[in-house]
């Protein structure tokens, strides 16, 4: 049976750093913002309960999360590191080591393959982000975390953090000034242009509203599907923090597409005089309340 005092004294002195869990949830207010703990009171946290091992430059760790229930990769797909089997019996933590100096965001869903491929179920632990460390126990199994056979902290070296995951594929359009690649439809180009001046989605926001409008907008301009494809694909790498899914982003597109059509106003921002979006007041409690929809174009 894995010591979780043990473990977690041991990763104190490689210079992780830990924070109290109630199963998976941080317990501390703000534990982000908290420097390092001291000794004791990882000693007092690991006797109590579970600990998270918090990633980013304050351990020097950064964790790729593989969830084999949605991903199609093991950690044999990856670059050998120092590897936890998670106590669910289904997935595993990949630990690299954190690029010196460098800020990097935690992700969920937006890691590609080496082929460019998004892969579901695999995110990143990084700044401001935790996993549960070794010797704590999972919440539905009472199962523990452990070290994969052979590839615990004193028998193999974490590797850097490959770049690969992170690797934008060449998009569709890359830039609302640049058509060269596709030399896109005049609908297409004042479409993008439009699009360019509306502010950033940013999830909490009003992220959904802002996506949603600009769906709207692109079966306004009377795109076809693959030219509303190409825009919003633009648009969710551009201008959505974070990007939505791909299954997100499509079911935004197509209920867009069904609002536009029962509104009649395919076509509408084609006319010489093009009308502005629906008043404030005129909205349902329904309808996405972009941040600023009257953008000159």
């Amino acid at each position: 049976m894995v010591d979780r005092l043990q473990e977690t004294m041991a990763g104190f002195e490689r210079g992780w750093a830990y924070t109290p869990l109630h199963g998976k949830a941080p317990i501390l207010d703000d534990w982000q913002k908290i420097p390092p703990s001291p000794r004791h009171w990882i000693d007092s946290w690991s006797k109590k309960g579970n600990v998270g091992l918090r990633t980013g430059q304050v351990s020097g760790v950064v964790v790729i999360d593989i969830d084999t229930d949605k991903a199609g990769v093991t950690p044999e797909d990856f670059p050998p590191t120092v590897t936890v089997d998670t106590g669910s019996l289904k997935g595993w933590h990949l630990y690299y080591q954190a690029p010196q100096g460098q800020h990097i965001n935690n992700r969920a869903g937006t890691l590609r393959d080496k082929q460019g491929n998004k892969m579901p179920g695999v995110d990143l632990r990084a700044d401001a982000g935790q996993v549960v460390a070794v010797g704590s126990l999972h919440p539905d199994t009472g199962l523990p975390y452990i070290w994969h056979a052979g590839r615990g902290p004193d028998q193999i070296s974490m590797a850097h953090l490959p770049a690969w995951p992170f690797k934008e594929p060449p998009r569709r359009v890359a830039n609302p000034n640049n058509y060269q690649q596709l030399d896109p439809s005049d609908a297409e180009k004042r479409c993008l242009k439009y699009l360019g001046k509306v502010p950033m989605a940013i999830s909490g926001q009003g992220g959904h509203g802002q996506t949603f409008y600009a769906a709207c907008l692109c079966w306004r301009f009377n795109l076809d599907e693959d030219a509303v494809h190409r825009v919003m694909d633009w648009f969710n790498e551009s201008k959505c923090d974070p990007p939505w899914s791909e299954k997100d982003l499509s079911h935004k597109i197509a209920s867009a597409r069904q609002k536009v059509d029962h509104m009649g106003e395919r076509g509408v921002m084609l006319q010489s005089s093009p009308p502005s979006p629906t008043p404030n007041h005129q909205r349902t409690s329904n309808t996405p309340q972009p941040l600023q929809e009257v953008v000159a174009y």
